[in-house]
């Protein structure tokens, strides 16, 4: 499968673990850990969505990728 694709069903998942935590599993156990919890599958889902997008635009052609950032 295309590597943005991968990239786009993980951060789906993330999203619908976070979106489960803030809306059943949160108000059931009322622990603040949680909040957190939900706040770090979010970051993690942002993180795939770009990775995505500059896969997408690489596989395109419309932008380099290097291995070392200061290239």
């Amino acid at each position: 499968m295309v590597k943005f694709l991968e990239y786009l069903k993980e951060a789906e998942k993330r999203i619908q673990i976070a979106d489960h935590i803030i809306y059943v599993t949160f108000p059931l156990l009322k622990d603040k850990k949680l909040l957190l919890k939900m706040l770090l599958e979010i970051k993690n889902a942002l993180s795939n969505c770009i990775n995505s997008i500059l896969q997408y635009e690489y596989i395109y052609k419309r932008i380099q990728l290097y291995n070392n950032a200061r290239d």
